[in-house]
């Protein structure tokens, strides 16, 4: 928006041959959180010069590939979008918003990340005993990353699963087999171990680990 500027001297203004203006332009800082599930995600970003009179359109840009999102809420200085589900192959790209009033793009662009994550799996439990063939349903799976299963408990036992035993079959789906659980019976969460590094940010998904019986002893 145009603002018209004024030159002081000694506290007056000076003479103008004619006005000057100077575009304030709306821009965006900062993005919270910096990274989020391929699935979607809901991020704040934060700026200045937005105007809540405007409607504004945000997307994920990267090599070319753009996804609208929806804006749920703004103000002056905050803008809230829920991230549609980004399906290009590149995870680390930058927030971009238009101005759908008068089509200008919003200036800045923070970084933001798309991580793989777990929606549901094909089973909720399974024997203490481990084997259990799980169909791991997600979003963002890449077939050059090895993946695992971290299970963990309220008291802090974890069973990781083996990932030469992790199947990569499409961008949406895996198949992990279930690690032994070498402690009581108990409700677990699943963590994604991508590479060897623990994704909190991928979200937890509950299992529960029921007792099992691998043999007998012979009778006396």
């Amino acid at each position: 928006r145009g603002v018209r500027l004024r030159v002081l001297q000694g506290g007056r203004p000076v003479e103008e041959r004619a006005p000057v203006l100077f575009d304030f332009r709306a821009h965006l800082s900062s993005v919270t959180p910096t990274q989020g599930l391929a699935k979607g995600t809901l991020v704040t970003l934060t700026g200045g010069g937005l105007d809540p009179m405007h409607g504004y359109v945000c997307a994920a840009a990267a090599a070319g590939h753009t996804n609208s999102s929806v804006v749920s809420a703004f103000n002056a200085t905050t803008l809230v979008c829920l991230l549609a589900p980004f399906s290009s192959e590149d995870k680390d790209t930058s927030l971009v918003v238009f101005d759908q009033t008068d089509g200008r793009r919003v200036a800045g662009g923070p970084a933001f990340s798309f991580v793989e994550g777990i929606v549901f799996l094909s089973q909720t439990e399974g024997p203490a005993s481990g084997g259990t063939v799980l169909a791991v349903h997600g979003t963002g799976f890449s077939a050059t990353n090895t993946y695992a299963l971290e299970f963990c408990d309220a008291s802090g036992n974890c069973a990781t699963s083996d990932p030469s035993l992790t199947t990569f079959s499409s961008r949406s789906l895996l198949t992990a087999v279930t690690p032994e659980w070498a402690f009581p019976a108990a409700d677990a969460l699943i963590t994604l171990v991508v590479g060897g590094t623990r994704r909190p940010a991928s979200g937890t998904t509950p299992w529960y680990y029921r007792e099992s019986v691998s043999g007998f002893l012979p009778a006396s």
